[in-house]
């Protein structure tokens, strides 16, 4: 059995954003250039903290609009085995949108009396345009054999145009995108851009087993696994983000009639953050990086009625910490990889559920 379409789809975006320079707050010359008393400090125009804010934010002072569009085929077959078990093989050309606070038009210019390596103008790239993909992926599926249903995948995700975050040099071509003026040219742009293409491969594995040897007053266990395992490749597989090369999860799941009651362990190996510039203490092909992490989450869901019930949830019942740093192509001990860490907490979730 197989299926195929082929949908259409067009996106416009237009939007206005805040425009934060803090050179308005300065004296400047007729050309532009920012003026200096004889001691080489910059010369305010007011110390009016409001007159300073309202040259310094301009509402709605950045403008973008754009629109893209695309054809997205699609290709599903499957293969019955037995009566229970199923071969599947699927390709999809799939489109990512960025978020948008990541598209608002919006520019921070740094304090030009800082030291010139801290001048920098943070904008936010409206122009930039969504990620594709071909995915392409075979998997054998087993349902309900004696209780369990498992599954095993193979797939391929050949990606273009994804997202990265860069650090550059600001030339003329770059402000005038920006709506800058030309003597921001001493200045580095931090921004987010479209890169170029990598390829994701891996494997994934589930399992979902009923306990059904229990007795009555005990059906309605589950247990459940799924892992999931990555590789990075293609040209600019360097500058992907947020890439973990392995994750492992599993739960513990009670459902009766009216009560619902669920433990979840995910455990995340280190994920791949932005890379850094190399730097006479940065090796090239250094990352942030985040460390390896195991999460526990609980939630318990009662019903009084089919129009009442109450829940609660932890998210993080252990209150892991989040361990952050850099990791650099030679090898490290773990508490320097990782030197920093975030303690986050649990997170308690309580609520009621109606309709009336």
């Amino acid at each position: 059995m197989a299926g195929r379409r082929v949908r259409y789809e067009r996106t416009d975006d237009e939007g206005f954003g805040p425009l934060n320079d803090i050179r308005g707050v300065y004296q400047k010359d007729a050309n532009g250039n920012l003026l200096r008393t004889p001691a080489g400090a910059l010369i305010p125009l007011t110390t009016d903290a409001l007159a300073r804010a309202q040259l310094q934010y301009t509402e709605r002072g950045s403008h973008s609009k754009k629109h893209y569009d695309g054809l997205f085929p699609s290709l599903n077959s499957s293969f019955e085995i037995t009566d229970k078990i199923i071969l599947r093989a699927a390709y999809a050309k799939t489109i990512g949108r960025p978020n948008i606070s990541e598209i608002i038009p919006g520019v921070i210019v740094a304090d030009p009396a800082v030291a010139p390596e801290n001048r920098t103008i943070t904008a936010i790239n409206s122009s930039l345009r969504p990620w594709t993909a071909n995915s392409y992926d075979l998997s054998l599926e087993a349902d309900n054999v004696k209780g369990a249903v498992a599954n095993v995948s193979l797939f391929k995700k050949d990606i273009t145009d994804f997202f990265g975050s860069r650090r550059s040099a600001a030339t003329p071509a770059l402000l005038e995108k920006f709506g800058l003026p030309e003597e921001y040219l001493e200045y580095e742009i931090v921004t987010k851009r479209n890169f170029g293409s990598a390829s994701v491969s891996g494997y994934e594995v589930g399992y979902r087993q009923s306990l059904l040897f229990l007795p009555d007053w005990a059906q309605g266990f589950q247990v459940f696994g799924n892992l999931t395992g990555l590789d990075l490749s293609g040209p600019n597989a360097a500058d992907f983000t947020n890439f973990s090369p392995r994750n492992i999860s599993w739960d513990v799941s009670f459902a009766r009639p009216r009560f619902v009651a669920k433990i979840n362990v995910a455990q995340t190996k280190w994920i791949r953050a932005s890379p850094l510039a190399a730097s006479a203490t940065v090796p090239a092909g250094s990352y942030n990086t985040a460390g390896p992490q195991t999460r526990i989450d609980v939630s318990l869901d009662y019903r009084f009625s089919s129009r009442l019930s109450v829940y609660a949830s932890v998210r993080n019942l252990m209150a892991t910490p989040k361990r952050n740093g850099i990791v650099t192509p030679t090898e490290a001990p773990y508490f320097v990889t990782y030197p920093y860490v975030q303690y986050t907490g649990a997170i308690f979730t309580f609520g009621v559920k109606g309709s009336f």
